[in-house]
This record gives C-alpha cells, structure tokens and sequence, in this order.
C-alpha cells in the first residue's frame, strides 16, 4: 500500500477513534449528569413527603395532648346504686383534680402565648379551672364540673381548633405546594 493511501487511512482511523472516544466520554459525563438529577430530583421528593407528613400532623399534636389531659381528667362519680354525682372524699383524689387541671391550664397557657387564635377557642372553661385554681384553696367540685363542661365541649372544640392552627400555618408560609 502506498505511504500516502496509509497516512489517510492512518488519519481516518484515528479521527473515528477520536469521534468515538469523545462520544462514549460525552455519553458518561451525560449519564453521571442524568443520575445525579435523579437522585436530586429523589431527595427533594422524599424531603416533600417529610414537610406534607409534618405539616398533617402540626395541629394534631397538640389537640391529642390537650385531648389526653381533658380525657383523663377526674370524673364526679356516682354513689353506689343512685345516680347521685358525687366528689370523692379521698384528699388524694382531691390532689389529682387540682393537679390534672393546673396540667390543662399549663398546656394551654404555652401554646397561648404564640398562638391566641387557638387560645381563644379554649378560653372559656379553662380560664374558669385556671381562675379557680388561683384561689387559696381551689373547690375540687367546682373543678370538677368546669372539667365535666370542658369534657362535653371538647369534640366541638378540637376541629375549631385544627382550623385555627391550619390557617396559622397558611399565614407563616407553612402550606405544601402542589407538584413541587
């Protein structure tokens, strides 16, 4: 074969080597640029599943905690065989009314303080336990029956008070958004 016919071929050889060469690197870098994206892409997601489960759950915690305190608060009970209501005699039953309510007053008065929208919807009977609390000797039974009213209301209240702290959310800037 002649020198110069080799040369081209020579050349050609090596310009398709070099085409494929910078094709397959540009493929790789493309790829390496394709996954990471993916897995940016992924991170966010998981982070937006994060926020959307934290943000579901915001208002809910606090109504489950006031809940408890509201559900195992002390009850009047009957005496045997009447339906008389009756206050346990017991000092240390009479303790744990003033303690149970002094716990709904305190949970209430901590998230007051940043949150008045949704301490407004708690306000009435639960300034009436707090108000009988700051008396030098609290009445157990009129403690007890601002927790019967309070346990009877409490249904009603708790959706008043997920609204009230969803539209705190809405106005912080606290809200998902859709598709992002």
């Amino acid at each position: 074969m002649p020198k110069g016919s080799r040369d081209v071929i020579i050349a050609a050889v090596a310009a398709i080597l070099a085409a494929l060469i910078g094709a397959g690197a540009t493929l790789y870098t493309t790829d390496k640029q394709i996954n990471a994206e993916r897995q940016r892409r992924e991170s966010v997601q998981r982070k937006l599943e994060i926020y959307q489960a934290r943000y579901e759950n915001a208002p809910k915690a606090f109504i489950e905690q006031l809940g408890r305190l509201v559900d195992t608060a002390p009850k009047y009970e009957n005496a045997r065989g009447t339906d008389t209501r009756l206050l346990n005699p017991d000092p240390e039953y009479r303790q744990t009314v003033s303690v149970s309510a002094q716990s709904i007053v305190a949970a209430r008065n901590d998230l007051r303080s940043s949150l008045d929208a949704i301490g407004s919807r708690l306000d009435s009977q639960i300034d009436e336990l707090q108000t009988e609390l700051a008396k030098p000797n609290p009445d157990p039974e009129r403690l007890i029956t601002i927790l019967e009213v309070l346990r009877q209301k409490w249904p009603a209240k708790q959706a008043e008070i997920e609204l009230a702290v969803r539209k705190l959310q809405a106005e912080l800037g606290f809200v998902p958004v859709e598709g992002q």
